[in-house]
């Protein structure tokens, strides 16, 4: 059974960054990192527990609507960095063992969104608040249209 901790996290980027985490591989990051393509800095390597912890707590708020669960989760883990390499693969199979976990359509983010994916992105890292909407909708967008590759008209046939 998937759940939202940080010893799967952590698994699962040792899964995805083996010979690329050169910051603290089998753990949180120990020493900062930058973000190209952004101004935008993540948190201090000190913070990262509390960081987590918070979003953990931001979770657990939102367990009765496991969409926006996921989708803040996929959000927060690629914003915080919390490891040396790998973030948002290993948010993207996160938010997808949640989704899966609650019989709802897993995201995948395709090569021909990237660069809107990309823009929504960096907008969420450098304004959180302001862009969440824009973010999570195009999440969203992306779900939809797997559902409909899949022959599925709503989220509520997939699983």
């Amino acid at each position: 059974r998937f759940q939202i901790n940080k010893l799967v996290a952590i698994e699962y980027n040792k899964l995805v960054s083996e010979s690329e985490n050169r910051l603290g591989f089998g753990g949180f990051r120990n020493a900062p990192v930058a973000i190209g393509g952004t101004s935008y800095t993540p948190p201090n390597p000190l913070d990262l527990n509390s960081c987590w912890d918070e979003l953990i707590a931001r979770c657990q708020e939102l367990e009765d609507n496991p969409l926006e669960q996921s989708l803040l989760l996929y959000a927060e883990m690629a914003r915080n960095q919390f490891f040396g390499d790998g973030n948002k693969r290993t948010a993207l199979l996160m938010m997808n063992g949640n989704l899966i976990q609650n019989g709802l359509c897993p995201i995948t983010i395709t090569k021909s969104h990237e660069v809107e994916y990309r823009t929504a992105l960096i907008g969420y890292y450098e304004s959180p608040e302001q862009h969440r909407i824009q973010f999570f909708d195009f999440l969203k967008q992306e779900q939809q249209t797997m559902l409909k590759r899949w022959g599925y008209e709503s989220q509520d046939l997939c699983i």
